[in-house]
């Protein structure tokens, strides 16, 4: 995303998610506290991520490396998954818990890439080839 003309509008993504994080905070937290605080961290996210997908829709250079059948999922998926630790409570020690949902994440985000890993290589040596020729032009 970071090589076309729009990256100069990526803070318009943050700016828009965290209005609707703050409004869904003013809505949700009177009436559910911690819980309608972690929903409206939910929300405000997932708006992010509808932004940046917007704005590199309309992208133009190099679009190949943009897989939405992949990315749409797994940015909804990561989404969801940062907010897990405030939706799930185990009765366990701080560290337990901790090392239960990291491994849990670790085990999707590997699941994730198993099943997509010739489109995972594939973005990740674009990306690499883009910042080396970046740093050989200047």
């Amino acid at each position: 995303y970071y090589f076309g003309k729009y990256t100069d509008f990526l803070f318009i993504a943050t700016l828009v998610g965290l209005g609707f994080e703050l409004l869904a905070c003013y809505l949700l937290i009177p009436q559910y506290a911690l819980l309608g605080a972690s929903l409206a961290r939910l929300i405000g996210f997932g708006v992010h991520v509808l932004v940046l997908f917007f704005l590199s829709y309309k992208e133009t250079q190099k679009r190949e490396i943009y897989d939405y059948k992949f990315l749409f999922p797994c940015s909804i998926i990561m989404s969801l998954l940062i907010s897990l630790p405030y939706f799930i409570q185990l009765e366990y020690s701080i560290f337990i818990n901790f090392l239960i949902k990291l491994i849990f994440l670790l085990s999707i985000v590997l699941s994730i890439y198993l099943i997509r890993r010739n489109e995972i290589d594939m973005f990740i040596n674009t990306i690499i080839k883009s910042v080396f020729q970046g740093k050989r032009n200047t």
